[in-house]
């Protein structure tokens, strides 16, 4: 469930990237909250049987809609 990135994508992104550039590369959030416009989550749920649940998330936050931080969880 949500968004599927690979590694390889997700090391392409970097702060000073337009929200373009990004979209571009590893897609748009599934939800985009309208109460956060300056930050993108991206959350991906495996949950496959006889194996744990993975839980991955990605979180990008904008300024003037260019990425100012990125983080992996």
């Amino acid at each position: 469930q949500g968004n599927l990135i690979e590694a390889e994508r997700i090391n392409l992104i970097k702060p000073g990237m337009s929200k373009t550039q990004i979209a571009n590369t590893i897609g748009t959030p599934v939800l985009e909250d309208l109460f956060h416009k300056d930050r993108w989550d991206y959350i991906y749920r495996l949950d496959e049987h006889y194996q744990p649940a993975q839980q991955h998330s990605l979180t990008i936050w904008f300024n003037n809609d260019i990425a100012t931080k990125v983080e992996t969880k």
